[in-house]
């Protein structure tokens, strides 16, 4: 299921994405002669697009069984873990559904965004503090869950919730835990 749904939309940006980002890096590099432009800060400026086209991919773009489905008044959440709470409650009387619900909830949302806390400071030196993380994790779910908002209005289907903005900054902020342990470990081992 997971296979066919996400498939065909990944397909089809990173289609438009991945030319659209070697024409717009030779066109940064023509206009910055002189500078020496490191391999290894090319590829992670790519692989933090490409991650990004994925995010938009599963949050933002359209699918077949989103278009077909009515947005109802019900499916926009502004109580912090109200469906959460509700799932978790199901999942204690084992419904199959709602375990598979809250796995896919609340450790998808935060798994997500594992990367960008991670990549985000890699990419963007300032970015390198608990604060500008916190910060930029949010902006960016919330930004995800206004567009899913905003689709609403056009006809597609998709779930607007606060939850999902609360994992998705947690997950960053662990991605930038992951980071900065890996720093620190990698100290450990640098001559003095």
């Amino acid at each position: 299921m997971l296979h066919s749904t996400f498939f065909k939309p990944v397909v089809v940006l990173l289609a438009v994405a991945i030319p659209a980002w070697f024409i717009a890096r030779g066109a940064f590099r023509k206009r910055t002669t002189g500078i020496d432009i490191s391999f290894s800060r090319e590829f992670l400026l790519f692989v933090f697009y490409l991650y990004l086209i994925a995010i938009a991919a599963i949050t933002i773009v359209p699918l077949s069984y989103s278009v077909h489905r009515a947005p109802e008044a019900n499916d926009i959440n502004m109580v912090p873990f109200k469906p959460t709470i509700r799932a978790i409650k199901q999942a204690m009387r084992y419904e199959r559904f709602s375990v598979r619900m809250l796995f896919q909830n609340t450790a998808g949302n935060v798994l997500m965004f594992i990367p960008f806390g991670f990549l985000l400071p890699l990419v963007i030196k300032r970015i390198n503090s608990f604060v500008k993380i916190f910060l930029a994790g949010l902006f960016f779910s919330a930004s995800i869950e206004f567009i899913q908002y905003i689709e609403r209005s056009f006809g597609v289907y998709r779930a607007v919730d606060i939850d999902d903005v609360i994992l998705n900054t947690i997950g960053a902020i662990i991605g930038w835990m992951i980071l900065c342990s890996l720093r620190w470990f990698a100290g450990l081992f640098q001559p003095k």
